[in-house]
């Protein structure tokens, strides 16, 4: 078994087998890193209190009101102030 792609204190996975009475190497990978945790996220369902280019506020979220920034770019020309709204923001570093 070609073992070469491995280095000293690489995480790994090991599957062994007992062979004759002496555990036997039979696969070996590289331990993939865990995902990351799931982001944090707010809910709103309710109408639109304010909207901008940049950013969205609704009352019925939890804080309420809540607002959350708009990617660049997002093209909100469908929604209005007063419209019903169910909205996910999710927080990053920069809020």
């Amino acid at each position: 078994m070609d073992v070469s792609d491995f280095a000293v204190g690489d995480a790994v996975i090991v599957y062994c087998a007992k062979i004759d009475d002496v555990w036997t190497l039979k696969a070996i990978k590289l331990e993939e890193e865990p995902p990351p945790p799931p982001p944090d996220y707010a809910l709103a369902e309710s109408p639109v209190n304010a909207l901008t280019a940049t950013e969205v506020t609704v009352d019925g979220g939890d804080p309420t009101p809540i607002t959350c920034a708009v990617r660049e770019g997002a093209d909100l020309s469908a929604f209005h102030v007063d419209d019903d709204v169910s909205m996910k923001c999710v927080h990053t570093d920069a809020g």
